[in-house]
This record gives C-alpha cells, structure tokens and sequence, in this order.
C-alpha cells in the first residue's frame, strides 16, 4: 500500500480522523503505555493524545488519506 507524508490537507486529516474512530480496523496508536492511545491526526502528522510522550509520525496509508477506506462497510451494514 502507498503512503502519502504530512503536511496533510484539512480534508486527509478529516478522513484520517474518520479512519481512526471508525473501529473497522485497528487504528494508529502510540507506543508508549499510557491509556488514550489512539493517534490524532493533524495537518504536520499524527499526534499521540497524551501530549506528554511526544510520538509523532508524518506518513499515512493514501486509502486512510483519501478517505477510500472509510467506504468499506461489513455486508451486514446498512448503506446509506
């Protein structure tokens, strides 16, 4: 899978966002051992909610970016 690098587009970093809560699959998280650590993604990268431990990462899958893995339902799933 291709990677698109930060700095992102207010609309990559929406659909990041999406792709992080969306819960289909499992999401960006930080490395450190603290609760909450799910990545946050912002124009310059991906940031760890914490702020404390300063993980920081600048790529991204471009079906997370562009907002095309957001799209896959499970068959059991309504389309709307």
């Amino acid at each position: 899978m291709s990677e698109v690098c930060a700095p992102w587009t207010d609309e990559q970093v929406a659909n990041l966002n999406e792709y992080q809560q969306r819960g289909m699959f499992h999401p960006f998280t930080c490395q450190c051992p603290h609760p909450g650590r799910v990545l946050v993604a912002e124009r310059d990268g991906w940031k760890c909610p914490n702020g404390k431990c300063g993980h920081k990462q600048t790529w991204a899958h471009i079906a997370m970016a562009n907002g095309t893995i957001n799209q896959i339902t499970y068959p059991w799933e309504k389309q709307r």
